[in-house]
Formats: structure tokens, C-alpha cells, sequence
């Protein structure tokens, strides 16, 4: 037996437009065979148990999938706009495709999303934060809603329009351009930090660097004593968070897939360790063992 994908699909916008849009859905989603932009060709139903709810939304079933390119091609014959939230349990999807003003966005969960979910033996159910269900997937819509609100902020909308997140580098701002794999200073874009002179740390969560603040340089040396005092230890978040839309399309995913799991932020700063503290962490080191 096919997957049972569940939707719930809204028309707005343009009264009119939105008017005509539920007015033919129905008679398309379960009688099929129309030349309608979407559903053109198919000569079957392609949903089940089509219910609409104070005349604002259809709920309904689907087999294996939730077919959003036909939703979406379909609201935009009319002119409308749309709202189609689906999960298909089986298959591991949950997402909602909206359009606006002429704007489309696909807001869905992917693998990282669902290892968020964790299991309490205790109570016997799984949980996201403080919200407790007695199966994972219940949980999805959950998820979903909080990524939207993740993927729809002010900073997330300038970022997605080209501007590039920053981090503080011991009081200099340096541009993260993770598609060129660098960092420019802001004001002297001459002077650039390529990802390949940043160290893995030996978590592997993040990377480190010894940099000159006065200069914005990295520099490498081959002991501590050779440093003059003006060096520090920077500590900088991995790629995930430094830029995870633009990881997510070096991957192929969709800008916003990352979102949930890695929450973007436009500005942040790296650790700063003093030179000296440091020369003060290998001596207590040495005198440990």
C-alpha cells in the first residue's frame, strides 16, 4: 500500500483570485481530468478525503507525496496566493510551501531537523524542548513551526538578498564569505583571512587561529615563545554557524534547510585569548604531568 501524505491547503491574496481558486480545488483534487496549470493530464483523482473547513481550508490525503508544484502552479493560474503544510510520516516529510505577493518560500525538515527529537525513558515519550508526544512524528509540526520562525526573520531576509554575515575578530569586523572560503575585513577589503589558514580545533567543532589585532593578520608560529606579546588565540565557530545558508547551497539544499538545526546570525565574535594566558596554560600543563 502507497505512503498517506496529509495537506492542508488555504488560498489569499486578491479576494477574487482566491475566491476561484477554492472554487474549482475541489472538483480538480477529487474528480481529476482537467487542463488546469498543475493538474493538467491527469485523469484520476489525486486526493481522498478532501474536507473543507470553514470554508477557508482543505484538509486532505495524498498518495506518497505532497505534490506542492502542482498547489503552487495551480494558485498562481489564479493569481493567488497559497498556503500547503504536508506531512508524510513513513517517508520522513513535513514542510510548508507558501507564496506571496508573487514571493514563493519551502520552509521543510530535513535529516539534522529530526535528530533534534530525543527520547525520554522515563515518561516514555519524545521530546523537542518542553513540548512531549507519544510518537517522533507528532512532534514534526512542532519543529516546523519553530524553523519557520528561524527562516523568516529580519536578518535571515538581508542575508538572503546578498548581505554577508560578519564576526568581530578582536575588534576588527571581518565579512564571512564562506562561497570564496574567507573572511575580509570590513573596512579594507584588501586584507583577507582564507578558510585554509584557520586550524581545526581538536573537537573538531570550530577553528582557532594565533592573530595579530593590530594588523587583522594570522600568523603561525612555531612555538609560543616566538610570539610577540600583541598575539592572541582566536576561537571562531564552524561553517555551520558561521554561514549555514551558504553551506546549505555549497550542499544543494535549499537556502533555509539548516536553519533549526544551525540558527543563523548576521553578527558574531570570536573568543579572544590572551598571548599570556596562554604561555600561563602550558606551564601549568607541564608542571601537571
Amino acid at each position: 500500500m502507497a505512503n498517506t501524505c496529509f495537506n492542508e491547503v488555504s488560498f489569499g491574496g486578491n479576494p477574487a483570485a482566491a475566491m476561484k481558486a477554492y472554487q474549482f480545488f475541489y472538483d480538480i483534487a477529487v474528480v481529476g481530468n482537467t487542463d488546469l496549470p498543475g493538474f493538467r493530464g491527469i485523469d484520476r483523482p489525486v486526493a481522498w478525503d478532501v474536507s473543507l473547513e470553514d470554508g477557508q481550508l482543505f484538509r486532505y490525503r495524498s498518495v506518497g507525496k505532497a505534490n506542492t508544484d502542482r498547489i503552487s502552479a495551480y494558485a498562481a493560474h489564479f493569481g493567488a496566493d497559497h498556503r500547503h503544510y504536508y506531512i508524510e510520516p513513513i517517508a520522513g516529510l513535513c514542510g510548508e510551501m507558501s507564496s506571496q505577493n508573487g514571493n514563493t518560500t519551502h520552509i521543510k525538515l530535513v535529516e539534522d531537523d529530526f535528530g533534534l527529537i530525543l527520547y525520554d525513558p522515563l515518561s516514555e515519550q519524545f521530546y523537542f524542548r518542553d513540548e512531549f508526544a507519544d510518537r517522533e512524528h507528532e512532534l514534526w509540526p512542532v519543529l516546523l513551526r519553530e524553523k519557520k520562525l528561524l527562516a523568516t526573520g529580519n536578518e535571515v531576509e538581508r542575508r538572503l538578498k546578498g548581505e554577508l554575515p560578519r564576526i568581530d575578530l578582536a575588534g576588527k569586523d571581518f565579512f564571512v564569505d564562506w562561497q570564496q572560503k574567507e573572511l575580509r575585513q570590513a573596512d579594507d577589503e584588501r586584507n583577507r583571512i582564507p578558510a585554509d589558514k584557520l586550524m581545526l580545533t581538536k573537537e573538531g567543532d570550530g577553528y582557532i587561529c594565533f592573530y595579530e589585532p593590530q594588523t587583522g593578520k594570522v600568523v603561525k608560529p612555531r612555538d609560543l615563545s616566538d610570539l610577540p606579546e600583541t598575539i592572541c588565540l582566536l576561537e571562531l565557530p564552524n561553517e555551520f554557524e558561521l554561514d549555514p545558508i551558504a553551506l546549505a547551497r555549497e550542499n544543494g539544499l535549499d537556502d533555509t534547510d539548516l536553519l533549526l538545526a544551525y540558527p543563523y546570525k548576521a553578527h558574531r565574535t570570536a573568543i579572544v585569548t590572551e598571548l599570556s594566558e596562554l604561555i600561563e596554560r602550558q606551564k601549568a600543563n607541564g608542571r601537571s604531568r
